[in-house]
């Protein structure tokens, strides 16, 4: 690793051609490991390629003069920017952005950047930015995955990078939600759309595709279900949108037996 006393720890340090992660909250020397990894590759003649897709070059360099390094011709740095439509204020409500298109061209452009330098190792920082493009718990796993199994077959050592701050009440509500196993999540939601959406998410709706249970998101700043100072619901008519193609009997159904389980008085159901 090029660190004093972790490689100790390590038992002579990192595996080769294996994956790590490098996880903390921001400041706690995530980057300062990376460079510190990257330079006794260096040292010992081996290519190296660092993946930034949350600082810049210049930013990465001046952090390594900093504690007195210099990153030399062996260590290549592959700035990935954000997309232009991001900072067109004039596209920044567009629907022409797609992060399922972002997403796919990021992990292109990441694939051939290590194919073009063939390096022994990578870092790759950080996960966060990715995980805000996939949107969904789902999606990001899958597209580790993807990651995981290129560099597997590349034969490189990797570092990968998360600075825990996106999705972090995702996690952890649906690994305690899993537990429990409800019949039934209310939970509230921002409603976000357009460029808010993209970067901020919803840890709701998230939740909710991996749960797997059934699921009344409710906006923030809107109608409540309940009255906040005596629980009791409010819910006087529901509104159950039903598909030709299919039989409505059964939507009907569970309507019914929720509003028989919330106890309320006489509510009307509108198809």
């Amino acid at each position: 690793s090029g660190i004093w006393g972790l490689d100790e720890i390590l038992a002579g340090g990192f595996s080769r051609e294996h994956m790590f992660l490098v996880e903390g909250d921001p400041g706690t020397g995530k980057t300062t490991i990376a460079l510190q990894f990257l330079m006794e590759g260096a040292k010992a003649g081996e290519k190296c390629l660092y993946i930034t897709l949350s600082e810049t070059e210049r930013e990465l360099r001046l952090g390594a003069a900093s504690h007195g390094w210099s990153l030399d011709e062996r260590i290549v740095v592959f700035e990935l920017l954000p997309p232009e439509s991001l900072l067109d204020s004039e596209q920044q409500q567009s629907l022409l952005y797609s992060s399922d298109l972002e997403l796919g061209e990021t992990t292109k452009q990441i694939f051939a950047a290590v194919d073009r330098v063939q390096p022994s190792r990578v870092v790759l920082d950080s996960l966060s930015e990715i995980r805000l493009l996939a949107q969904s718990s789902l999606r990001y796993r899958r597209q580790i995955l993807a990651i995981k199994h290129y560099f597997a077959n590349l034969g490189a050592t990797v570092l990968l990078l998360d600075d825990m701050t996106s999705d972090v009440g995702d996690k952890t509500l649906l690994d305690a939600l899993l537990r429990i196993e409800p019949d039934l999540l209310i939970a509230s939601t921002h409603a976000r759309s357009g460029l808010a959406r993209f970067l901020f998410g919803s840890v709701a709706e998230g939740v909710a595709r991996n749960l797997r249970a059934p699921t009344l998101l409710l906006p923030l700043g809107g109608p409540q279900l309940a009255d906040a100072s005596t629980g009791a619901l409010r819910l006087a008519r529901l509104l159950l949108p039903v598909s030709n193609a299919r039989d409505a009997q059964t939507a009907v159904d569970a309507a019914v037996t929720f509003a028989r389980l919330a106890r309320c008085d006489d509510p009307e159901l509108v198809l």
